[in-house]
């Protein structure tokens, strides 16, 4: 084995695997030389084994006499890396990385989950009950047709009694958003306590006898 052990901190990043996640670092390990390097394929091997994939192209750190690849920059999402340079600047004896990543899509992604768990949290519905049914017979009572009756075009007829029709129904039974209560939500629930979170906290708390 090289003793590579770079596994356990990517098995919470598998669980998370929609978000945008990035990896950067000085590895020391010299990805020039990955077709004759134990370490440099076991590192690539177990980040590809969750889905991260190295950006950068060309060496890091160059002298007189060598020139390699030992500062890497991971991601889980490579399609929305828009450019990976490498910069020469004299602070340091490594070169700089310059990443560009798209957050665009992450941001879509986030914005449908919000979307998702907000209508997830409320549903609408109607109340039928005696009060409302004796204020739709009103209403419809009173209603005296007489638009209906002005117009002699069948279809514009069906269409003006349908929207009274609507019109009154909407009144009588109003539509009412009513939230649901998520499946592990605490009775007094916070905002920064997030739905994943508290599945999470609900699998801890099943651990203790």
């Amino acid at each position: 084995s090289s003793g590579i052990n770079a596994e356990w901190p990517l098995r919470p990043g598998d669980i998370h695997s929609r978000k945008q996640i990035v990896f950067f670092g000085d590895a020391n390990i010299d990805l020039i030389k990955y077709e004759r390097d134990a370490n440099g394929q076991e590192l690539i091997s177990t980040l590809e084994k969750y889905g991260f994939v190295q950006t950068v192209a060309k060496p890091t750190r160059v002298t007189d006499h060598s020139a390699t690849l030992i500062d890497h920059v991971y991601t889980n999402h490579v399609t929305n890396v828009v450019s990976c340079n490498i910069l020469t600047l004299d602070i340091s004896d490594h070169l700089a990385i310059s990443t560009n990543i798209s957050i665009k899509s992450s941001s879509s992604v986030n914005s449908c989950r919000k979307s998702q768990l907000i209508q997830q949290d409320k549903k609408e519905a109607r109340v039928f009950n005696e009060a409302n049914h004796a204020r739709f017979k009103e209403l419809i009572d009173n209603e005296s047709w007489e638009c209906i009756a002005d117009d002699g075009d069948a279809d514009k007829q069906y269409e003006t009694f349908y929207k009274t029709y609507q019109k009154h129904y909407d009144q009588a039974y109003p539509l009412k958003c009513n939230r649901v209560r998520r499946k592990f939500e605490r009775a007094n629930p916070k905002p920064w306590i997030l739905p994943w979170l508290e599945a999470a906290c609900n699998r801890k708390n099943l651990l203790y006898f």
